[in-house]
């Protein structure tokens, strides 16, 4: 999923960063000016929701959308518990993924 992911936004180019580790997300923000977050929940070393919470815990980051990438049913229930932006499952389509970039790339 993630060569997928690489690939497909290389050809659109879009500007982007894949992270594949949960502590390493909140470096690479800091050193990009990115318009928003596309988080899978299942990470190797921690749990997304972890990453949500050092994030919005984080003055500089408190704002930052997030969009879950996830295949749990449990990732809608996110959205009332956690402050995210938006979900999409896996497995997704490309037109709804271009419709989440266009939508926050257009609010910066």
């Amino acid at each position: 999923m993630q060569e997928l992911l690489n690939m497909y936004l290389k050809s659109r180019k879009h500007n982007f960063e894949i992270v594949t580790l949960g502590k390493d997300v909140k470096s690479a923000i800091d050193k990009n000016d990115f318009q928003f977050l596309l988080l899978d929940l299942n990470l190797p070393d921690m749990d997304g929701r972890d990453v949500i919470m050092q994030l919005r815990a984080d003055k500089k980051t408190e704002k930052l959308p997030i969009i879950v990438f996830s295949a749990s049913l449990k990732a809608k229930r996110l959205m009332d518990e956690m402050d995210i932006n938006g979900v999409l499952e896996k497995p997704f389509d490309l037109k709804e993924l271009e419709s989440i970039i266009a939508t926050y790339s257009e609010k910066n």
